[in-house]
């Protein structure tokens, strides 16, 4: 047999041993199972503490070693090069570590500014198209353009413009809004114009894929008020009339007001 036959013979008489060292030398996660236990330079208790473990800290034991008195200490390593020895009845095998799905927090208006939502009653007792956009992530302005409806008829439009704010920074939040709204509703000849403060109060819950909903209420109180009519010849005048529906019952002493709820479903992009 050749040198280079006894040199594989040998390789291959070695890894089975080599592997058994491996094992021998397997490193273990450790969890600390008693209180005040130290970590020594040496596995002797006279030697000097390296550091003191809590219950529930994990740790990795390189090795497991006796001294003197034949006791069990595991070789523990707490750092990059740093080796300490403590006793081996103080830990117990790591069974499991709770483990959550992490996820950077994020708020869903902050990256979706714009939104598009479709309301209904608040200032227009019938539906609205809600534009908005924020500025910042509490801050922004609502543009509602929307049908004046009375028993399912469309009787005129209503136009508002809404500074929103949403309070707290979590994808449900309170939302207040201050702004302008003007109103019409015809009847016959005349028409019925409405110019007003609008205010908004309610709840607004925003998923993370960009939809929203919102719930509260609307209150209207007007600034002015006037009717325009129509001429149907140049002799005639017909009679304005003095009620305009829905609308109408909410004036007296020349001033409209109206507190109505108000739903809007929409999506932000």
């Amino acid at each position: 047999m050749n040198h280079h036959a006894y040199l594989r013979f040998g390789l291959v008489l070695a890894l089975p041993m080599l592997c058994l060292a491996g094992l021998a030398h397997a490193q273990e996660l450790l969890e600390v199972e008693q209180e005040k236990t130290f970590v020594y330079e040496e596995p002797n208790p006279l030697s000097a503490v390296v550091r003191r473990l809590y219950v529930g800290e994990l740790v990795q034991a390189v090795e497991r070693v006796r001294n003197a008195e034949n006791a069990e200490w595991l070789k523990l390593r707490l750092g990059a090069e740093q080796i300490g020895f403590a006793r081996a009845e103080r830990f117990v095998h790591a069974t499991g570590l709770p483990a959550t799905r992490w996820r950077p927090g994020f708020i869903a208006r902050d990256e979706k500014p714009f939104g598009v939502g479709a309301g209904m009653y608040a200032e227009t007792f019938g539906p609205t198209l809600r534009v908005r956009y924020l500025f910042f992530t509490r801050l922004g302005v609502e543009l509602a353009p929307g049908l004046v409806m009375d028993n399912y008829k469309v009787k005129g439009r209503s136009l508002s413009l809404t500074a929103v704010s949403h309070i707290l920074l979590y994808n449900l939040t309170p939302v207040i809004g201050v702004g302008i709204v003007t109103l019409s509703y015809a009847e016959d000849i005349s028409t019925l114009n409405i110019w007003g403060v609008y205010t908004q109060g309610g709840l607004e819950w925003m998923m993370e894929n960009g939809f929203f909903l919102y719930a509260g209420v609307t209150f209207v109180r007007s600034l002015a008020i006037d009717v325009s009519y129509t001429w149907e010849d140049n002799a005639n005048l017909h009679p304005v009339p003095n009620k305009f529906g829905n609308v109408g019952s909410h004036i007296s002493d020349n001033t409209f007001y109206v507190i109505h709820p108000s739903v809007t479903v929409g999506f932000g992009f």
